[in-house]
């Protein structure tokens, strides 16, 4: 969030939220994270407001909210109010104790902004070094959840804005009207197999353009895009062989651009052959 001044009191990002009564869907709303100063004149609160009334309606006395936040999607949450006495409500009794509010799991915390600027620093300080490992093998092995989902999510919003927030092969990307992206980071060698979360191990790709990549169904060679002839023999595949023997589309820095040893990888390791 950007900080309360004069100008702004009242600053809010924009969230979506699926909303719920025990396991019962009320659908998904745009609402809004706020942090009010009531025009400066008091401590910044924390709210959540806009497109509620209806679902807060449902709740009374004795009930507890529960909110979570998506794994890969800082911005989506679900909203549940559980009822007292129903199912959801004894699942977490147990946890509350005599609290008001709070971290459900102490054991498990959420992901908060200061790990996600600590991931940050982590990964500009190692992009600043010469790229030397395909590989975090070491970091895999000690890191904690929070730290994980705070360094996936640092590469995933630096790979899109060195791109721009385009695909590197088609040089699209839908938005919504709130500007989010559907093109993703994709890991060259895969995460799966304990890729690196270094940029240049990463390229923007729209959704269609991520899951070929991932399942080899074109490589890059000498930065051009490349389809195999299996690949390019099937006409289901039709949209994709439009782009085969393309440029890749450049980062907006060459400090960013996919390292050709990753690249290699890939090619050899993930296109297929047969």
């Amino acid at each position: 969030m950007p900080p309360t001044s004069a100008a702004k009191p009242a600053v809010y990002r924009e969230i979506s939220a699926a909303l719920f009564v025990n396991d019962s869907s009320l659908g998904v709303v745009r609402t809004n994270y706020q942090h009010q100063t009531w025009a400066g004149t008091r401590t910044a609160e924390r709210r959540v407001t806009g497109g509620l009334a209806t679902w807060l309606a449902q709740a009374n006395k004795g009930d507890v909210l529960l909110i979570e936040q998506s794994l890969t999607d800082e911005l989506f949450y679900r909203f549940t109010i559980c009822k007292a006495g129903s199912a959801a409500h004894a699942r977490i009794a147990s946890q509350i104790g005599s609290r008001r509010w709070g971290v459900l799991l102490t054991s498990d915390p959420p992901v908060a902004a200061v790990d996600e600027a600590h991931a940050a620093t982590e990964q500009a300080a190692h992009e600043a070094a010469p790229f030397l490992d395909l590989f975090d093998n070491d970091a895999v092995l000690t890191e904690t959840r929070v730290r994980r989902i705070a360094r996936a999510r640092v590469f995933q919003r630096r790979v899109s804005e060195v791109y721009g927030g385009r695909c590197a092969v088609c040089g699209g990307g839908l938005h919504t009207s709130h500007g989010k992206s559907e093109v993703e980071a994709a890991h060259i060698v895969p995460r799966s197999l304990k890729g690196a979360d270094d940029i240049r191990n990463g390229l923007a790709l729209c959704r269609t353009h991520h899951w070929a990549f991932d399942n080899g169904l074109f490589g890059i060679k000498d930065g051009l895009v490349y389809l195999p002839s299996v690949v390019a023999s099937r006409p289901e595949n039709a949209d994709l062989v439009a782009f085969s023997g393309k440029k890749l589309r450049a980062p907006t820095h060459g400090a960013a651009a996919p390292a050709q040893a990753a690249l290699e990888w890939h090619f050899r390791e993930i296109v297929i052959r047969w």
